[in-house]
């Protein structure tokens, strides 16, 4: 656990919770330690940092000294959603009011991991955890909460069909991942989803319209995504209002130790683009594919594609993305 290896998460949130399955069993990933911080240098961490809706008091006030109950807040946050389909609020209302069926035990352990005064929280992730587990023993009681987790799970999944186009299952032994806005989503290989940023990004770094926009990051190593020859596959993608200078293509990374490969036109949806790909990067079997789609005056959807190894799946992450166009 992070906590027993003295590091704070201070951005659990629904979009960082990772769902595998290894060799038939189910594994639940935290993805996304680009906030994390060590528990023994919190106190003095100065900067506002977390995603509202889920992040502590604290965390909105530079130094206010956050500490593991800041974790435990956000787990609170992320078992009220479970339980209501909603995140928490400030007006907070128990769950068993939203989900007919939730003993009222637990809206008292979920709703003390909420507190405003992380005095009043539980101690720790383990404290909160062992609440909850006694609080649904092995009777009726805990059946009958995850039948609730059950039905609130399956009305989000049909929500997120709805709200994506064409929304589909990804290929087998893929993850979908999605940015924090639900804009976008993408699925990848589950061995290139082990790190996740979804917070947007800028545009104009690569010529595109200025203005911060939804955007995500997904890859084995995001530490080492920065370095064109690292062995650690990945996928970035990005929206943009409209190219800037009308159609002026974007500005690729140049990937000068690469072989050039020829550029070739790409379908997806109703969204036409290029394929631009670079292979061979260093000597090495790393490779990159930029791809930049556009429908009309439609959003237009940067994408990068880093990958390792003789085979090509820019196609299948193409084929993969989803758009919630509003």
């Amino acid at each position: 656990m992070l906590h027993d290896s003295g590091v704070l998460h201070r951005d659990l949130k629904p979009s960082n919770v990772l769902f595998s399955t290894v060799r038939g069993r189910q594994r639940v990933l935290v993805a996304d330690l680009g906030l994390a911080k060590s528990i023994a240098h919190a106190s003095g961490f100065t900067v506002v940092a977390g995603t509202p809706g889920y992040m502590a008091p604290e965390q909105a006030v530079p130094g206010g000294g956050i500490d593991v109950r800041t974790d435990v807040h956000a787990l609170g946050a992320l078992t009220y959603h479970m339980l209501t389909g909603r995140p928490p609020h400030a007006a907070l209302t128990p769950p068993s009011r939203l989900r007919p069926g939730i003993p009222r035990q637990v809206d008292h352990i979920v709703l003390r991991a909420l507190e405003r005064d992380r005095q009043r929280r539980w101690a720790s992730a383990q404290t909160y955890a062992s609440a909850l587990h006694a609080a649904t023993g092995p009777d009726r009681r805990r059946t009958r909460v995850l039948r609730v987790l059950r039905r609130t799970v399956a009305s989000a999944a049909v929500l997120a069909l709805l709200a994506l186009l064409g929304a589909a299952a990804p290929t087998a032994g893929w993850v979908r991942v999605t940015d924090s806005t639900g804009a976008l989503s993408v699925a990848v290989p589950r061995d290139w989803a082990s790190q996740l940023r979804d917070s947007g990004w800028e545009p104009a770094a690569v010529g595109l319209a200025e203005g911060r926009r939804p955007g995500l990051l997904v890859g084995a190593d995001l530490g080492a995504w920065a370095d064109p020859l690292s062995p650690a596959p990945g996928v970035f993608a990005g929206l943009s209002a409209t190219m800037a200078g009308g159609s002026a293509p974007p500005r690729a990374p140049a990937h000068g130790r690469c072989r050039p490969g020829p550029d070739r036109p790409v379908g997806v949806a109703d969204s036409r683009g290029r394929v631009r790909r670079w292979t061979e990067c260093g000597g090495t079997t790393v490779s990159y594919s930029e791809v930049v789609l556009a429908a009309g005056t439609a959003d237009v959807v940067y994408v990068q594609v880093k990958q390792v190894g003789p085979d090509d799946r820019t196609d299948e992450v193409l084929r993969s993305l989803r758009l919630r166009r509003p």
